[in-house]
């Protein structure tokens, strides 16, 4: 008897010791490594067939995707992105006010090309010639607003210019208010996002590019104009609907190709994206909803805090091979950045590019970037946030020094791996079975 007891309690020995390695084995896969142990890899962007094309978040500026967005392009009726812009910055819209078409506004356009049907003499709010400038791309209505704010339109034009210029524009001209073709009138991927970045923090601004349609009652000149944003993805109705969408432009010339602006909000994230020469409708909207998606599917907003890289001491070589020291204070201290949504605080470096040529009092391009690589790696820095750096004071100094500093993040940390705790609950319940085996033997 005893013998058989034994032989019972060697079997349930063994039968308990495959149920602990088949727990391993199915564990073991879910956990792996450490997570500040893997290497970082940044989000793979999707592939786009557009020429030019920019992803932006708006509130930072910060680039997010880029291809060609420095080129400088025809941009066709993103244009009037600029010229609604100004528009809203000129018009204070404390009151509709009423404008009257006039033959000079309507001399130069090609009625081939998109317009409201505008008729001299007709009398229409300067509201309804927004819609149209902004829903349906119409170009009289282009003509007829810069005529009225600026009395020619080449004093708009100027206008657009100078604002161009204030917002650090370089790679933007502008010869006309519409976007028909012009040797001279050229823009950017990014230029023509950071002009919608300013338009998104005008109210004005975001009611015409926002609407997804407008009617124009009938009048004595025309009949009822029911007016519909050419870009396809504020239509709730169509296939190609993009949930979200704030503000939108389409583009197009046999020059320019297909152009398409879009801004879209999500999670408390807003994306501007912007395509040039898409080669088609098609790949206008598959490049942009690709890229709006890659950017709320893989990127977070973040609060940057540099407080204590305040007033840090660095040294360095200047352009004469001098060895100097500089205390650098921070005009930011606080700010928010984006990131990947896995980015952790150690993976951030704050560095300063062309140090040698810095001086008392007048540098501010230090950067803030994030690494592919966890603490301890090399770090090789992928995007950019500008973070604005005053010079207080320098001096000689007897050595050089790295002036890389690490910079916080606040951010989530490290997820730990939870194979031990698995390890040990299984454990635990493997115990107590075999335990509760024995007892019943």
């Amino acid at each position: 008897m005893p013998l058989q007891l034994n032989q019972k309690g060697k079997a349930a020995k063994r039968r308990f010791t495959m149920l602990f390695a088949m727990l391993l084995t199915i564990l073991l896969p879910w956990n792996g490594i450490y997570a500040e142990d893997t290497p970082y890899t940044y989000p793979t962007p999707p592939d786009v067939l557009s020429e030019a094309a920019v992803l932006i978040e708006a509130e930072t500026g910060q680039i997010i995707f880029g291809k060609n967005e420095n080129k400088r392009m025809e941009p066709a009726s993103l244009t009037k992105i600029m010229t609604c812009l100004l528009a809203a910055e000129l018009w204070d819209g404390s009151e509709d006010d009423m404008i009257t078409v006039t033959s000079e506004s309507l001399f130069d356009i090609d009625y081939e090309s998109t317009t409201m049907d505008l008729n001299v003499d007709e009398e229409l709010p300067i509201s309804d010639m927004l819609y149209g400038l902004m829903l349906p791309s119409a170009n009289d209505a282009a003509n007829v607003i810069a005529i009225y704010l600026a009395g020619e339109i080449e004093d708009y034009v100027e206008m657009m210019n100078a604002r161009a210029a204030e917002l650090k524009l370089t790679g933007t001209h502008f010869s006309n208010p519409h976007g028909l073709p012009s040797p001279t009138h050229y823009s950017t991927a990014y230029d023509i996002a950071m002009i919608t970045r300013e338009g998104l923090n005008h109210e004005k601004f975001l009611e015409f590019a926002g609407a997804p349609e407008h009617v124009i009652p009938e009048n004595q000149w025309a009949e009822e104009r029911k007016l519909i944003h050419t870009n396809r993805l504020m239509q709730a109705d169509d296939e190609r609907y993009y949930p979200g969408i704030v503000a939108g432009k389409t583009g197009w010339t046999r020059p320019a190709g297909h152009c398409l602006m879009t801004a879209a909000e999500r999670d408390g994230m807003t994306l501007i994206c912007v395509v040039m020469k898409a080669g088609s409708a098609v790949n206008e909207y598959s490049d942009t909803v690709n890229l709006l998606d890659y950017g709320f599917a893989n990127f977070k907003k973040a609060n940057i805090d540099c407080t204590s890289y305040d007033n840090t001491e660095i040294q360095f070589t200047d352009q004469e091979g001098r060895q100097r020291k500089a205390i650098l204070s921070l005009r930011e201290r606080k700010f928010p950045a984006v990131v990947p949504k896995d980015a952790q605080g150690d993976m951030m470096v704050f560095s300063l590019p062309n140090i040698e040529t810095i001086s008392d009092g007048d540098y501010e391009d230090a950067l803030l970037s994030w690494s592919d690589s966890v603490a301890g790696a090399p770090r090789q820095p992928l995007r950019t946030v500008p973070v604005r750096v005053w010079v207080e004071k320098i001096k000689p100094a007897n050595a050089a020094a790295d002036v890389t500093v690490d910079s916080g993040l606040e951010a989530e940390p490290p997820k730990r791996n939870n194979y031990f705790t698995w390890v040990a609950i299984g454990s635990v319940v493997l115990v107590g079975g075999i335990v509760w085996r024995r007892k019943r033997l």
